[in-house]
């Protein structure tokens, strides 16, 4: 194989995995939106349930520009690649978190109190994700 064929792989597995990231934080959204309603009723009952729902992906949301400056440093001093791994880990041992946790009627106060945290979380991820290794498509491969 040649060096520009080589090139060439490398850029393609690149652009793929940058791809990969960018529909997980699409997924993300998406999949987040419609369930709000439902997220509100399990773990924040009462009268501002919606509200409760609608605190889930602002969580995220607040956590995408920290996770941006700490995933730059870590794909600068480590490389994107462990960059890139370490998001995609994180954002999927959170999301399996958010699965197994127990709802409000089951642990109480903690419940939404966790919930926002892993989502808070997430948001660092994915936010990571674009900060990071996702910039390594930019100038990584010449």
């Amino acid at each position: 194989m040649s060096i520009q064929g080589s090139l060439e792989s490398i850029r393609r597995r690149a652009i793929i995995s940058a791809y990969l990231g960018w529909v997980m934080d699409g997924y993300d959204a998406l999949l987040v939106t419609p369930i709000m309603p439902l997220l509100g009723e399990l773990f924040f009952p009462g009268s501002y349930s919606l509200l409760g729902g609608l605190s889930t992906l602002v969580a995220t949301l607040i956590g995408r520009p920290l996770g941006s400056v700490i995933m730059g440093y870590v794909g600068d001093r480590f490389g994107r690649r462990i960059g890139l791994l370490t998001t995609v880990l994180g954002y999927s041992l959170s999301a399996l978190v958010i699965a197994l946790l127990p709802t409000y009627a089951v642990i109480g106060l903690l419940a939404p109190m966790t919930l926002l945290a892993l989502r808070f979380l997430q948001g660092i991820f994915l936010g990571g994700e674009w900060g990071g290794p996702g910039t390594g498509n930019d100038h990584g491969v010449e």
